[in-house]
């Protein structure tokens, strides 16, 4: 059985292009504009890699507003889901300092948005489902 790719987006052309290449690249995905929304499903499924939007601005935790970053601490907190490798994707140039160094360590990647090389990025995630 295929690993699955869970993205959490909420950038809708970013996630048609996601979709897009996961279908022409035979990867098994699923994406949703809302974190809160995975949770369940990462519990339940295989998931071999989760891309994770830095800045998500509708995701809710226990009735607390949370970003990317917060929701990887969530799920990092929780044994079901701590190994689960998380990539980062934001269009957010970032600096690596004292700040951004948290980013790095709990990440397998960071990748910068607009993504321009779709096969670079698939080779990236193949890595982590096994392929």
């Amino acid at each position: 059985m295929k690993k699955l790719v869970v993205v959490v987006e909420d950038d809708q052309l970013a996630s048609q292009l996601y979709q897009f290449y996961f279908n022409r690249y035979g990867i098994k995905s699923f994406i949703s504009d809302n974190a809160s929304e995975i949770i369940d499903f990462v519990h339940r499924e295989k998931v071999g890699l989760l891309i994770m939007d830095i800045n998500l601005t509708n995701t809710f935790i226990d009735g607390k507003k949370v970003d990317g970053l917060e929701f990887t601490k969530y799920l990092k907190n929780n044994e079901t889901t701590k190994n689960i490798p998380i990539m980062y994707v934001t269009g957010t140039t970032l600096n690596y300092d004292k700040e951004t160094e948290s980013i790095y360590n709990d990440s397998v990647d960071v990748i910068t948005k607009p993504i321009i090389n779709f096969k670079l990025f698939i080779q990236k995630i193949n890595r982590y489902l096994d392929i």
